[in-house]
């Protein structure tokens, strides 16, 4: 074999090589639209939105293999129809592996924002490596997106939870404000009626 080709054999393993040393950092993008499996049940206002990192992205098409070692971001899309409040629990899934349970994936953000990119803090959550889960946030009608960030650390490693959305109700001070209303309302209504107006 000669020197030049010899040569080129060791350019092309050390690209391969390269190319598979990069493969595993490599960023996952995808984007999944949240559909409400409450949604056909007539009289219930409230949503349920289940959430996996597998199956189908918002075009219909299938998520690529996940490669251990990858890092990903996904993006769920929520439309919101009134006011409404959010809760939202995912968690890693797990795989056994010589008697050893390994989390799916790592998780190492999650963030809820709108189309404007402001972003919507919740008022109560606790967030782990292979967990989240939050509550206390109120949402107006429009469009908005969570976004979990993290590593894979099994092949097509998964998570999956859901994301709930109940109308929002009233605070107390409102409710008693609303009272005072009726209640004004009620006595001009009465003092019309006995003056003859």
């Amino acid at each position: 074999m000669t020197m030049f080709k010899k040569l080129a054999i060791a350019a092309t393993l050390a690209v391969l090589n390269l190319a598979g040393a990069h493969a595993a950092s490599v960023e996952e993008d995808t984007t999944f639209l949240l559909q409400n499996s409450n949604a056909d049940l007539p009289g219930v206002f409230t949503g349920h939105y289940p959430i996996s990192n597998l199956g189908l992205d918002i075009n219909g098409v299938p998520v690529q293999t996940r490669i251990v070692g990858d890092t990903f971001v996904d993006e769920f899309i929520l439309q919101v129809l009134d006011s409404q409040n959010l809760s939202i629990n995912f968690a890693a899934l797990t795989t056994t592996v010589n008697n050893v349970v390994i989390p799916d994936v790592t998780f190492s953000g999650a963030a809820l924002y709108d189309f404007f990119s402001n972003i919507y803090p919740f008022s109560s959550s606790v967030f782990t490596s292979t967990s989240f889960s939050a509550s206390g946030l109120t949402l107006d009608s429009g469009l908005y997106a969570v976004e979990v960030t993290g590593t894979i650390n099994v092949a097509d490693g998964a998570y999956g939870g859901s994301l709930d959305t109940v109308p929002s109700v009233p605070e107390p001070a409102t409710w008693a404000l609303m009272l005072v209303g009726f209640g004004l309302v009620s006595a001009i209504s009465r003092r019309r009626a006995i003056c003859g107006h």
